[in-house]
């Protein structure tokens, strides 16, 4: 299925390459590496903590956390847009070519991680929390953690305790990757099924992010959004019940790609 140029669902030029949103989300990243190296020493739960907490850290990442994932959503979007023009053939886009295009490109490093990368700390984890209930009891941690990569990867570990049960295979970090790839679906389909209507709220965009447009609507949107959902939903990062941060994330992601 064919869906109109995507330089369409705007005005706005679409340049090959901007090196400004490059630097953006090397920045991001960079960011977002440190912000995961802080959570080991902050007072907060995570999967594994350090015993020496830096409660200085604490203030500096919660400055952080309104901006930090939106930022790389909304750059998403517009990397999204630049690769949905280069997938262009005559002035047209398959809807079937962008999702096989961010397929390929999101799903094998989201699987690699989710049974390469993160066992190991899904195994901390439970290390962590056996030396907290049974310190000294190597045949119960035996138990716990004998062919603990099978019974990952199977789902058939029984990991729990009395806050709940560790859900495996997970994505824990890569819970971005896994929702910029649906999002990413998400958008071919509706580029496929309702161009029209996106081009209509490119437009839209365009008119209203106009001066002081540009500082009061997202300020607005995005109050609205915090104050609608934020104390309903709890962020969960499991995809299915997590309505505040798909409205927070994907909104990003469409602004990005349509601006």
């Amino acid at each position: 299925m064919e869906f109109p140029p995507v330089s369409s669902l705007s005005a706005a030029p679409s340049p090959d390459r901007r090196h400004d949103l490059d630097w953006i989300r090397v920045g991001a990243f960079l960011l977002l590496i440190l912000y995961h190296v802080g959570m080991f020493y902050v007072p907060w739960d995570w999967h594994v903590k350090s015993g020496h907490e830096v409660e200085a850290l604490e203030p500096i990442m919660q400055l952080t956390n309104p901006w930090r994932l939106t930022l790389l959503f909304l750059v998403s979007g517009a990397a999204t847009r630049f690769l949905a023009d280069s997938l262009a053939r005559d002035g047209r886009v398959g809807a079937g070519r962008l999702a096989g295009s961010r397929t390929l490109r999101l799903l094998p490093p989201l699987l690699f991680a989710m049974f390469v990368i993160v066992p190991p700390q899904s195994y901390y984890e439970i290390v962590e929390a056996l030396g907290r209930l049974a310190p000294q009891a190597d045949a119960y941690h035996n138990a716990f953690t004998a062919d603990f990569w099978v019974r990952y990867a199977t789902a058939s570990g029984n990991w729990c305790d009395a806050d709940g049960c560790l859900i495996t295979p997970t994505w824990n970090h890569m819970w971005f990757v896994a929702y910029l790839l649906v999002y990413s679906l998400i958008l071919a389909g509706l580029l496929a099924l309702t161009s029209g209507r996106l081009r209509g709220l490119g437009r839209l965009l365009e008119r209203g992010l106009n001066g002081w447009g540009l500082l009061v609507w997202p300020i607005v949107f995005l109050a609205a959004i915090r104050w609608g959902l934020a104390y309903r939903f709890e962020i969960t990062h499991d995809l299915v019940n997590d309505w505040y941060n798909h409205a927070l994330s994907f909104s990003a992601f469409l602004f990005g790609f349509l601006t």
